[in-house]
């Protein structure tokens, strides 16, 4: 079984309205991902972020919420805001060993609040054929 390894990085910048999801990654049709890590740092104290799973053909961005109707859902939270520094990320690794998680979905970092402080979200894991 062929696995490559992926690294993806978003931002979610100071100021971001709530409800808004920004790509992380995306999972191929046919692959999956073997969930190895997440960590991320920033944010405001009090604030949370999520990550969520997006069908292939749903829309990301701005006012799309979690739904399970249409197949969107919560993959990981609560991330908590005011963790972590770029040289110290704050690990989510415990939370997430395995998840195999197959496609096609893209991983969104979904704000609930407006942050006045940016977030950086990494996540690593190898994609594999299912």
């Amino acid at each position: 079984m062929l696995a490559v390894l992926v690294k993806w990085r978003t931002s979610v910048p100071a100021g971001a309205d709530a409800g808004t999801q920004f790509p992380i990654g995306s999972i191929p049709e046919g692959k999956k991902l073997c969930g190895v890590t997440v960590s991320y740092y920033g944010g405001d104290s009090g604030h949370r972020l999520g990550l969520d799973l997006v069908p292939a053909g749903n829309p990301i961005g701005a006012n799309v919420t979690v739904d399970a109707e249409a197949g969107t859902m919560a993959w990981v939270y609560p991330m908590n805001g005011a963790n972590g520094t770029p040289s110290t990320p704050f690990p989510m690794a415990p939370n997430l060993i395995p998840i195999y998680t197959p496609g096609p979905f893209t991983i969104v970092a979904a704000t609930y609040l407006s942050p006045t402080t940016a977030w950086t979200v990494d996540v690593m894991g190898y994609l594999q054929d299912l």
